[in-house]
């Protein structure tokens, strides 16, 4: 085996192409050489077949998580050193962040869904970023809407405490790993199954980790390793081929959970069937053709005018939060208390709150208030 630069990083490709078991080391070494020598040749197709080609032949929980660890090396981000913050007597902070990278581009939803969560009495911190394969990351969508989101970690931690909500810039926390991986994958890959979930300053009590793949119990695994205690990982379909990164309303989801250190069953389940919607198709939450438009999906739905299945999805993501958070008994009566919520006006009230506490511009958000 070669001793340049890129003598690791053939031997893993070559290992992957013929089939053979790769040791870890070895994957590390590789991995490092890609990440940190400048003069790796083709480095950008290097990092693409090597992420890939384990994708393809079955990631193994180990191999993720010593790519994991290599990434976060880069910018000496340690996952397990997180910020705890001191909430009121039995309140729980409950996150929530999508892989990204999804088969079907929708609406942004996990971002309306946890500021309704909030406004339903639960607290939420949200990790952020800009978009690479979507037309609005969750970054964009609250920037446009007026809240600062680059305000310091202890700002925006009296901002949870002050509302209830708050949002972290993940890409402020691995720069370097993010200038080297950021806006090159377009499709999920082996870190999706925890890269984003591992990236905030914060501890949080439970999560949500929404998965566009299907092997949401590799995930969970691969959370478990980084000693994450209490989780659930969601994925959703409604073709078996594409998936989305949130809990879904049409097709089938799948959901596993760890709560105290211990990984439950998986449960794949209809939600036509659990909570009595309509047939909802994809077309029916699908992105808008601009930023614009999606901004203003968002804001109609948590104002309480939007339209039935962009309201439905965001109801349903943020009854499972209200559940993590134990605001509900179960997802059907999170569901229902978020419907009921959001026709309150709650909501709309809830991200003026924030926008002021983090120093915004409310006069973005009186754009989309028509």
């Amino acid at each position: 085996m070669a001793n340049d630069n890129n003598g690791f990083i053939s031997e893993v490709l070559y290992r992957l192409n013929v089939g053979s078991e790769i040791n870890l080391t070895l994957l590390e070494k590789a991995f490092d050489k890609i990440l940190n020598c400048d003069n790796v040749l083709a480095r950008d197709v290097q990092l693409g077949a090597l992420l890939t080609g384990i994708m393809a032949k079955g990631p193994k929980v180990e191999e993720i998580v010593t790519l994991l660890k290599c990434a976060f090396k880069l910018d000496n981000f340690l996952p397990y050193d997180k910020i705890k913050i001191d909430l009121p007597s039995n309140e729980k902070l409950v996150g929530a962040i999508g892989s990204g990278k999804k088969g079907f581009k929708t609406m942004n939803i996990s971002t309306p869904a946890m500021l309704l969560a909030t406004a339903a009495g639960a607290y939420t911190a949200k990790p952020v970023s800009s978009s690479t394969s979507s037309m609005t990351g969750s970054a964009d969508l609250l920037r446009e809407l007026g809240v600062n989101i680059d305000i310091p970690t202890e700002k925006m931690i009296k901002t949870i405490k002050d509302t209830g909500f708050g949002a972290f810039c993940i890409e402020n926390l691995i720069p370097k790993f993010d200038n080297v991986y950021g806006k090159k994958f377009y499709v999920p890959h082996t870190l999706s199954f925890g890269l984003a979930a591992l990236l905030t300053p914060v501890h949080f009590d439970n999560f949500l980790y929404g998965l566009a793949h299907p092997d949401v119990e590799t995930s969970i695994r691969v959370l478990k390793e980084f000693d994450i205690q209490n989780a659930m990982v969601v994925s959703a379909t409604n073709d078996d081929i594409h998936y989305l990164d949130e809990m879904g309303i049409y097709g089938t989801t799948r959901l596993v959970g760890i709560k105290n250190g211990k990984i439950g069953k998986l449960i794949i389940f209809r939600p036509t069937e659990e909570l009595n919607l309509p047939q909802y198709e994809p077309h029916h939450i699908a992105e808008g053709d601009s930023l614009k438009a999606n901004v203003q999906y968002c804001v109609d739905v948590i104002r309480g005018y939007g339209e039935k299945p962009r309201e439905d999805i965001v109801c349903i993501n943020a009854g499972t939060i209200l559940y993590l958070a134990e605001k509900a008994r179960d997802l059907k009566d999170g569901f229902n208390l978020a419907k009921k919520v959001i026709k309150s006006g709650a909501v709309l009230d809830k991200l003026i709150e924030v926008i002021h506490s983090t120093g915004g511009n409310k006069s973005q958000l009186d754009n989309y208030l028509r």
